[in-house]
């Protein structure tokens, strides 16, 4: 990590999105699996790649994941990743998600320098 430039963040918010977002990697993969969360440094900012081993996201879900209250999970509220996307994009970045069923999701958080 000590390679990354430094960012302009507001410490709680983006916590509350990467905390968002590995949450639902670990729900998704229920009793086992690998999560995986990478950092790379890019030319104009900095990359934060977050990767689960579960199932992956029917190509008809992903259209619906960003939409507040839609939920998939019998206790879930839908407003994790709605929540996460509007954070990072508040900070100037990017959220993009990356699924096929069978093979898991990987989820790509590009912020700004």
């Amino acid at each position: 990590i000590s390679n990354l430039p430094p960012i302009n963040i507001d410490p709680e918010r983006l916590t509350q999105a990467f905390i968002n977002i590995m949450k639902n990697g670990m729900q998704a993969m229920g009793q086992g699996g690998t999560l995986c969360i990478e950092t790379k440094s890019l030319k104009e900012g900095v990359e934060v790649i977050i990767s689960d081993s579960g199932p992956g996201i029917p190509p008809e879900q992903m259209e619906k994941i960003f939409n507040y209250y839609y939920t998939t999970k019998e206790k879930g509220v839908g407003l994790g990743l709605p929540i996460a996307h509007r954070i990072i994009e508040a900070h100037g970045g990017q959220l993009k998600i990356e699924s096929r069923v069978g093979s898991g999701t990987k989820v790509i958080v590009t912020l700004p320098v």
